[in-house]
């Protein structure tokens, strides 16, 4: 259940008032500790804590000694909390009971909390459950087990600790259906540079994105505006009024659409009256009071994030627009993480509301959304200047990436990976499934994280991506294997997630890569395969050997990056790894 910590924080909140006053607290295992030390914080207690280290059907001195060890804190009336992780039959719960009252010379209280109870669990008055489950456990011989008979996975369970001892992994790989739309759009746009970008910061809505789209370069792209007039044309009845947000790209197709429909335009980022945001010049001499005249409006945002732009617009029009009849929502590129996630913006914006509405958008490209700190370019800044900040000559490559690494407010538009020095441009071979041949490093990472981003968003949960489930679906060896090509597997490394990979290919089977540059191939592959040994959780027992097989290649550059990314490094010699190669 605790796999995040808004999980964690959810059971901290509902535990927190039962640890208020308590004078002691005791978990049955301690992997339900955090639950315990997460409320004793939230309500500033300094009781004492403590955890069964296994079960004690093992052995019961556990118990005892656990007691023991609380009993110097407790004092005559004092609270007890218990804290199981799930009672069925509680014969667990109340041997831990009978210890306290057989050990402690007073009265004290004793409270039981349950995270999961099960049907036959007898709860006592005082008790309490956060979750009742509508069944008891089961026990069956291996023989006998329906579920394995019905081809379930069983998984080893430690008997002491309650861990599973090793989870059975899932192998998943991106597919042509996971690849082809992202491959279409980047197809579609190869031509325009700038329309795809890394590592922006949008100055609009204060965001960094670490993938992001430019729809003020798609609005001069003569394919995407015949798409877009399209889109408009099929809109009937005509919006009597076009609403965009306050910045350049909103207004400009704002612009694109009034002038197609002979109407109005109005810059407003929420539709309130009287806002801040609105006080600032207006693009035009149409103000919101002027929509409580019209009864059709075609409201306009550039991208679909996460959609709170549009949800705030719907909010303000049913609260301030009571004339409104119907509302056109269109969007120039959705790029959100998911297909559902656009049909749950699209069920919030259409269902339950007084007037008819429609969600339209002209592009889709599902992408990834992520914080400045998940960044992969953010990480790599940070690696390098940690890296650049000791040495008395930084070496010029790497104050170039540094530089372009600065630059925010344009983001990255060309060579978005990691090259050591003397590692050339490369495009995509022919017959890639992909992306298409000839496509730049900045395309290929485009259609690799939309490819990815479809694959943990699958609708068929076996062919998902996803790491957290009960059995791990994750990539292995045959990723690389399918996408033997230097660039996509550099593209990949860089967006592929750390918990991503199967753990036997951290281990062991990126090493695979490791041989194929040892060989000379794929050295465009090398720089991300540095930087993502420790992101990805990596393996590092063959350090000295990379480094060797390196630096012929590249001077100190790599072994500098290894002995500073891996906290280790074959060129131990300070005065050799001072410097890298210009």
């Amino acid at each position: 259940m605790i796999r995040d910590r808004e999980s964690l924080d959810t059971l901290a909140f509902w535990f927190r008032p039962t640890v208020v006053g308590a004078r002691v607290v005791v978990g049955d295992t301690w992997g339900i500790a955090s639950v315990i030390i997460r409320s004793l914080q939230l309500a500033r207690s300094e009781a004492h804590f403590d955890c069964l280290p296994a079960h004690p059907a093992r052995q019961r001195e556990f118990i005892a000694g656990v007691v023991k060890g609380a009993t110097p804190f407790l004092r005559q009336d004092d609270k007890v909390v218990i804290l199981a992780s799930i009672s069925d039959t509680g014969s667990l719960i109340r041997a831990i009971e009978r210890e306290f009252q057989e050990r402690v010379p007073f009265d004290i209280q004793i409270q039981v909390v349950s995270i999961l109870a099960t049907g036959s669990f007898s709860q006592r008055s005082g008790d309490d459950t956060m979750a009742k489950l509508p069944d008891s456990f089961r026990s069956y011989e291996a023989k006998d087990c329906p579920h394995c008979k019905e081809g379930s996975t069983a998984h080893r369970v430690d008997p002491a600790l309650y861990f599973i001892t090793r989870r059975q992994s899932a192998p998943v790989n991106i597919t042509a259906h996971h690849a082809a739309p992202g491959q279409r759009f980047v197809k579609k746009y190869s031509d325009h540079p700038g329309v795809l970008r890394a590592h922006h910061h949008d100055a609009n809505d204060s965001r960094h994105h670490s993938l992001d789209v430019c729809v003020e370069k798609l609005i001069d792209i003569p394919l995407f505006a015949q798409q877009l007039e399209t889109l408009l044309d099929k809109i009937a009845p005509f919006p009597q009024a076009v609403v965009v947000p306050r910045h350049t790209a909103g207004i400009r197709l704002g612009e694109y659409a009034a002038e197609h429909y002979g109407c109005p335009l109005v810059v407003s980022n929420n539709l309130r009256p009287n806002s801040a945001s609105d006080d600032e010049p207006r693009a035009n001499e149409h103000s919101i009071e002027s929509l409580r005249s019209i009864d059709n409006l075609l409201v306009i945002d550039d991208v679909a994030n996460t959609g709170s732009r549009l949800s705030e617009y719907n909010r303000a029009i049913r609260e301030e627009l009571t004339n409104i009849k119907r509302v056109t929502f269109l969007v120039a590129v959705n790029r959100m993480e998911s297909a559902r996630q656009w049909e749950s913006l699209q069920s919030s914006l259409t269902d339950q509301v007084h007037w008819k509405a429609e969600l339209l958008c002209v592009e889709t490209l599902l992408l990834p959304t992520q914080k400045a700190e998940d960044c992969p370019w953010c990480i790599e800044y940070d690696q390098l200047a940690a890296l650049a900040e000791p040495l008395p000559e930084v070496p010029q490559w790497m104050l170039e990436r540094l530089s372009r690494l600065s630059e925010l407010e344009n983001g990255i538009q060309s060579e978005p990976l990691l090259r050591l020095p003397g590692c050339e441009a490369r495009v995509v071979a022919r017959g890639s499934p992909m992306v298409h041949e000839g496509a730049s490093e900045i395309e290929a990472v485009f259609a690799c994280a939309s490819a990815l981003q479809r694959l943990r968003t699958d609708e068929q949960r076996g062919k998902r991506l996803d790491p957290s489930g009960d059995v791990p679906h994750v990539l292995g060896a045959n990723l690389m294997e399918r996408y033997s090509e230097g660039l996509l597997q550099a593209a990949l490394l860089r967006l592929v997630r750390g918990e991503e990979w199967d753990s036997e290919y951290r281990r062991e089977g990126w090493k695979e890569l490791l041989s194929e540059l040892a060989d000379g191939k794929n050295e465009i592959a090398v720089g991300e395969l540095l930087l993502g040994i420790r992101r990805n959780g990596f393996s590092t027992d063959r350090t000295e050997e990379l480094a060797r097989s390196l630096q012929s290649r590249f001077g100190t550059a790599a072994p500098q990056l290894i002995q500073h990314l891996w906290g280790e490094g074959a060129a131990s010699d300070p005065e050799e790894t001072a410097t890298a190669p210009e």
